[in-house]
């Protein structure tokens, strides 16, 4: 993979939320285009803006020959977003044969365009998040197990040291440049409890407004505990396993997308998982969702046992933390209806989280 340096660059979001598009101009988006071409190896007729968000833009390329398609993010350098962390996940994930999209390139220069950019392979595919509301249960009952089998096959290569968090632009371009897959944050190195602790606190802090109805959220985070050493170590995994990144054609999962990449326990994304299966479902009937997300943790924890019954109150806990904060995103966003799925889910958390137990004295 071709990685180009240059100057850091440390991107800004604008504060009126400006979205990323809005700061191009045709010239850049031309020479964009051009820089593009080399590294696909094709001549591309123009780049369509497929998605946009105020840290980043994604561009699809157009061809006029029949050929594999092409992906080009850019994005801003921030707190919440950063190139280079996604091209170190697509990396790592690739050595690991994962669904994911094939890293071609990196540019953090600022030669081509004033932001960093990558190319991508282009996975076939809606989102699973599109297509539920099409699906038949069983149907999304069946992807959303291949989707717990994908995380499965990804969280089952633990990492040599342990820390939590994101790695940040610095660290993430060193270990794509020493070809390390060692991917430790910067930050200080948490063990796991005082990491889940501190998280969950967090939430509390955060989100205060809707703490009523969670009443069960203090009691987990009291059950939170030390936990067994092979629980300390942790993954470089997804960090954002909305439904909405996972691509299927109906039939079968078929990639795996928009990894900003983070460094945390394999429960603590397992739950967020769980999360955005119960928003995103199409199934509008509770006991639908509840077989879905039963099945989902059912096949994840026969793919990987390395978790002991006695952490379901740990997810417990990160549940409530998933909850609460999707919550308070969808206030702020005035999405009454994914509020409402959140307001049934916290009546929920104690089945899902014994649907965990069950599964792993099962096994």
């Amino acid at each position: 993979m071709m990685i180009r340096h240059g100057q850091y660059l440390c991107g800004t979001i604008p504060r009126n939320h400006a979205t990323l598009l809005t700061r191009f101009d045709a010239f850049e988006i031309a020479h964009l285009k051009s820089a593009v071409e080399p590294v696909i190896g094709m001549r591309i007729a123009s780049l369509k803006p497929i998605a946009d968000g105020v840290g980043s833009v994604v561009f699809g390329t157009e061809s006029d020959r029949q050929g594999p398609g092409y992906i080009v993010k850019v994005g801003v350098f921030s707190d919440t977003h950063s190139p280079a962390e996604e091209v170190l996940y697509l990396r790592n994930c690739g050595l690991r044969r994962s669904l994911v999209p094939t890293a071609l390139s990196l540019d953090v220069s600022g030669s081509v365009i004033p932001f960093p950019w990558f190319v991508m392979t282009r996975m076939p595919g809606i989102s699973l998040a599109s297509a539920a509301a099409s699906l038949s249960a069983e149907v999304e009952r069946s992807l959303t197990a291949q989707y717990a089998v994908a995380l499965a096959h990804e969280h089952s290569h633990a990492l040599s040291t342990t820390g939590f968090g994101r790695l940040g632009a610095s660290r993430a371009l060193a270990l794509l440049d020493s070809n390390s897959e060692d991917a430790r944050p910067t930050e200080a190195p948490q063990t796991q409890a005082s990491f889940l602790f501190d998280h969950v606190l967090a939430a509390v802090d955060e989100f205060s407004a809707p703490l009523s109805k969670f009443e069960n959220l203090q009691s987990c985070i009291e059950r939170l505990h030390p936990l067994k050493s092979h629980l300390v170590s942790t993954s470089y995994l997804h960090g954002d396993p909305s439904t909405r990144n996972v691509l299927t054609n109906k039939k079968i999962v078929t990639g795996l997308i928009d990894g900003p990449g983070v460094a945390t326990t394999p429960l603590d994304e397992v739950a967020n998982a769980v999360v955005f299966i119960w928003v995103n479902s199409g199934r509008a009937v509770h006991p639908a969702k509840l077989t879905i997300i039963d099945h989902f943790l059912g096949t994840y924890f026969k793919h990987n046992t390395a978790f002991e019954y006695a952490t379901f109150d740990i997810f417990e806990a990160l549940l409530s933390r998933h909850a609460l904060r999707r919550s308070v995103t969808a206030v702020k966003l005035g999405h009454l209806d994914t509020l409402r799925r959140l307001e049934t889910f916290a009546t929920h958390i104690k089945g899902i989280a014994s649907t965990l137990r069950r599964s792993l004295l099962h096994d």
